[in-house]
């Protein structure tokens, strides 16, 4: 596409390979609204970025919450996914008629380690999993939320602190 150089603290300069692709760079950097004006001279846009104002970090303070909001909403989606699937898990039944207790990680990667060894030409038995390790898996999908949210969070926080030190 280009080269992108840093002359000053304060400023970006673009330099296309094919200079007739300066208007939609130009273009593209208007229409993403990130309160900056290029300025293309034909050859190169500079672009001059403003000194952060206390108007301005309060902007981008707003824009990292809203961001970490629609993450949590992603990590609670994947979560609700994960909990369907828990309710529709099923074993293969041993020779005890007792099923496996149920790792985390098999179920989460969609393999159960025990139906690699069942020949694939006969059906295997299946058998619901009990309640106990149906809840104790629920249970270990919402800590793993717990955790994933807890990460957007302390990120969002740690940013908005950078954002607004002066």
């Amino acid at each position: 596409m280009g080269g992108i150089s840093v002359p000053d603290a304060s400023s970006l300069v673009i330099t296309p390979f094919d200079k007739s692709s300066l208007r939609d760079i130009e273009r593209a950097i208007q229409e993403a609204d990130i309160g900056i004006n290029p300025n293309n001279d034909g050859e190169r846009i500079r672009l001059i970025i403003p000194p952060m104002t206390q108007e301005r970090r309060k902007e981008l303070s707003k824009t990292v919450s809203k961001m970490a909001e629609d993450g949590k909403v992603a990590v609670r989606n994947v979560r609700k996914d994960a909990m369907k699937k828990a309710d529709k898990v099923e074993l293969p039944k041993d020779d005890n008629n007792s099923p496996p207790a149920p790792p985390l990680l098999a179920f989460m990667s969609g393999s159960i380690p025990c139906l690699r060894s069942v020949p694939l030409s006969f059906p295997t038995p299946q058998v619901e999993l009990p309640k106990d390790d149906k809840k104790a898996l629920e249970d270990d999908i919402q800590k793993l939320t717990d955790s994933y949210v807890k990460k957007v969070e302390d990120m969002a926080k740690a940013k908005t602190d950078e954002v607004m030190k002066l």
